[in-house]
């Protein structure tokens, strides 16, 4: 059985929780406490300074009152996008 691994790019994770939280008027205190974390934790998570695991995501994003599929096609959608634009600069400099 073949396992793929794909690494989550934590502060593209963070910045759709943060912009979800300040969208739903919330307080990173209020999060924590919605999610049963202290508040430097979920600061931590939206600054790409700690692994957010996907029951994380899904329980922060739950709690801010967001949808986590939407908010799941959206870090696709973003990540794509940075990567052809990544990749997009790696070709002008070799031509």
């Amino acid at each position: 059985m073949t396992r793929v691994v794909s690494r989550l790019n934590s502060n593209l994770i963070g910045d759709l929780l943060a912009e979800a939280r300040r969208d739903a008027r919330l307080t990173q205190s209020e999060v924590g406490r919605r999610v049963g974390r202290p508040q430097n934790w979920v600061s931590d998570v939206e600054h790409g300074h700690a692994y957010c695991r996907f029951d994380d995501f899904v329980a922060i994003a739950t709690a801010i009152g967001a949808d986590p599929t939407t908010l799941c096609g959206r870090y696709l959608e973003l990540r794509a996008l940075r990567e052809g634009i990544a990749r997009q600069s790696v070709f002008r400099r070799k031509g």
